[in-house]
């Protein structure tokens, strides 16, 4: 099962992990396995953004064996775009979660 786990601190980081394994299907063959790798990608690719425009204190994405962990804190002014950016990504993994609840949970 893949998880899906946000939190938000009281200082406006944001820390988000995404874990596991769907098995919803073969390797290579894995649709919801390929959903979840597309929205963590976008999610790392959001926060690169963000980081490269200077819209971040700080940002740590770590990605090992189909893992993934983001940690970040918005630059001052910023956290509205990342709030979106972050509520994108959390709606799409309880939408994946409804259609797959076998599979993904969202935490």
């Amino acid at each position: 099962m893949i998880r899906y786990n946000l939190n938000q601190m009281a200082d406006g980081r944001f820390v988000i992990y995404i874990e596991g394994h769907a098995e919803a299907g073969p390797k290579g063959q894995d649709l919801v396995c390929a959903a979840s790798s597309a929205l963590a990608s976008a999610l790392n690719l959001g926060v690169m953004r963000l980081e490269a425009e200077g819209r971040t204190k700080s940002a740590d994405i770590r990605v090992a064996d189909g893992d993934v962990s983001v940690d970040f804190t918005p630059a001052e002014n910023e956290s509205e775009r990342a709030l979106g950016l972050v509520n994108t990504i959390t709606d799409a993994f309880v939408w994946l979660e409804s259609c797959y609840p076998d599979n993904v949970c969202v935490v």
